[in-house]
């Protein structure tokens, strides 16, 4: 005579479904584990930001006064004298300016930090030369000589990194 359990065909299903449980359980627990340590951790395509120096928040404050000043001249002091013309455009990223002195584009240059040879290049520009353009940092101009209206017709459009 043996002593002994017989297995009957509930508990078999009973103990399959059991482990099966302590199965997924166990792979959830990994899951989770492996989710929380990876997300702890620094990864290669997010780089901890690094803190900004006194370099870095000057370049940001010549980015927002060359925006500011490209998108809005009269605004921050560029005056256009008689029949100078200020378009600034819907985007805010560019104006279109005719002057026929020097006075407004050149501020406009100077106050969005484009280099002195960009002004120079623009104060020899003749009617025959066509349309001229220079790129800096934080911007690009096109420009041409009209020389029926003894103006200087320039577009600046700010290209430089977006600020905010």
């Amino acid at each position: 005579m043996t002593t002994g359990i017989k297995p009957s065909p509930q508990r078999t299903v009973l103990l399959i479904a059991v482990v099966a449980l302590l199965a997924v359980i166990g792979t959830a627990a990994v899951v989770i584990a492996v989710t929380m340590v990876t997300s702890n951790s620094p990864s290669a395509a997010e780089p901890e930001p690094t803190p900004q120096t006194s370099e870095d928040v000057a370049l940001i404050r010549e980015a927002n006064r060359a925006r500011a000043v490209i998108k809005n001249p009269v605004r921050e002091g560029c005056t256009p004298i008689a029949d100078d013309v200020v378009e600034p455009a819907d985007s805010g990223t560019s104006v279109q300016l005719v002057s026929h002195g020097f006075g407004l584009i050149s501020c406009v240059l100077e106050k969005a930090s484009a280099p002195d040879v960009i002004y120079q290049r623009m104060e020899l520009t003749r009617a025959i030369d066509g349309q001229q353009t220079a790129d800096w940092d934080y911007g690009s101009a096109y420009w041409s000589y009209d020389g029926f209206n003894d103006a200087l017709r320039a577009t600046i459009e700010y290209t430089g990194p977006d600020p905010s």
